[in-house]
């Protein structure tokens, strides 16, 4: 769970604790990440797909069309898809040079 496209009056941890409340409790005691940072959160899915056995699929919803983080200072540039890219050949590469 991630939110960094927010503004100045907005306080992200608040933000993860509004989303937090509409999980169902089966989702809610289960294990699950929040983050604020969004490149944090895409490092971590990775890690945990690694963990797991078998074929993982991981949804990244929300930000995906933008060309932009909404910040309290200004709009940060940011392309998710590249932003995966880039995060998984960060997260490969290591493993295909062996």
């Amino acid at each position: 769970m991630t939110t960094d496209n927010y503004d100045k009056n907005d306080n992200p941890k608040k933000i993860l604790e509004l989303l937090e409340q509409d999980l169902d409790q089966k989702t809610y005691q289960s294990r699950y990440y929040k983050y604020i940072n969004r490149r944090s959160a895409l490092k971590k899915a990775l890690e945990l797909t690694n963990q797991l056995k078998g074929k993982t699929l991981i949804v990244s919803t929300g930000v995906g069309s933008e060309q932009g983080l909404t910040q309290p200072q200004k709009t940060m540039k940011w392309d998710e898809r590249e932003v995966w890219i880039d995060e998984y050949l960060k997260f490969v590469r290591p493993k295909l040079l062996k």
